[in-house]
């Protein structure tokens, strides 16, 4: 899920009107707990209820971010199964200026393979909006992740609000529906 910076909440309210437990991953400090509350009576669910079944881990580092994902993460849903895996922002810990442009690719892309194979098990949303002046040679991580998801929802501002719209970018034999599709489609 990408787009303008409403990205966040439109994850959130995607995951909490699953009413399944949650595992968030936040990377840029996009969690919130009140909007989560808020979430809750909307959706008719007790606010303790939910936050329950949301289980948090923030990451500071791309390294950080990498161990949640490659090694914490798969350990936890082993222990505590969830029926869907947000991360948040998990980006912003790779345009940080203490990891080399080589370093944070490298580590991205055992980020996304870890997730990519945890999505043969069970739904994972990425949601992250594109920054604006990222370093010229972190420029290319958005789209190196982007690239990766089976499925890409942008949201965008309307005259009514917000709209999300579904993109795809491979059509072939090998695209799989996403159990979070808007249209079931393959």
């Amino acid at each position: 899920m990408t787009g303008h910076s409403k990205v966040y909440t439109a994850s959130l309210v995607a995951g909490c009107a699953t009413r399944l437990r949650l595992a968030v991953v936040d990377g840029g400090m996009r969690f919130s707990s009140y909007l989560l509350s808020r979430l809750a009576g909307e959706l008719g669910l007790p606010a303790r209820t939910l936050l329950r079944q949301t289980h948090l881990s923030r990451s500071f580092t791309a390294f950080q971010t990498e161990a949640v994902i490659t090694d914490r993460l798969p350990t936890f849903l082993e222990r505590q199964p969830c029926g869907l895996v947000l991360l948040l922002a998990p980006l912003q810990t790779y345009y940080d200026d203490q990891i080399t442009p080589h370093e944070a690719e490298n580590s991205l892309r055992r980020s996304l393979a870890a997730l990519k194979t945890l999505s043969t098990q069970q739904p994972v949303l990425i949601a992250d909006a594109e920054i604006a002046n990222p370093l010229d040679e972190k420029a290319h991580l958005f789209e190196v992740m982007r690239t990766t998801a089976d499925v890409v929802w942008q949201v965008q501002p309307s005259p009514s609000g917000y709209t999300i719209s579904e993109q795809r970018s491979i059509w072939d034999v090998t695209t799989k529906p996403s159990p979070l599709s808007l249209t079931g489609t393959g």
